[in-house]
């Protein structure tokens, strides 16, 4: 005799088998539930009531977290002093300030590299 495995989805409130995951958010976080289908149209009863009475909002962007360079990352203070006035010399464009660009960063490296 062979055997069958299945997997399911069980409702989260009651343990009664779920037909969705439903998804919602309060106080800037999103969450997931698995619901049958009843308590799937209780908890939109539920927040319908209260979102008739609220306001819509547009989300929040999300920010993306900037590639970090390995060489860029080790750039001393001093280096950092060097390579600008280096990239001003050779016709970089670098400002005072902020971080320094990928390219004037490699050219400053290749030009001063001993090997």
């Amino acid at each position: 005799m062979g055997k069958k495995k299945c997997i399911g989805l069980v409702d989260a409130v009651d343990g009664t088998p779920a037909d969705e995951s439903v998804e919602f958010g309060i106080d800037g976080q999103v969450y997931a539930i698995d619901l049958s289908a009843v308590n799937a149209a209780e908890l939109r009863r539920t927040l319908g009531e209260w979102a008739r009475a609220g306001r819509r909002v547009r989300a929040p962007q999300r920010r993306h977290l900037a590639r970090v360079d390995p060489w860029r990352k080790q750039v001393s203070g001093q280096e950092r002093v060097q390579i600008r006035d280096w990239c001003n010399d050779n016709g970089f464009r670098v400002g005072s300030r902020g971080p320094l660009p990928f390219d004037a960063v490699d050219a400053f490296r290749m030009a001063n590299s001993r090997g």
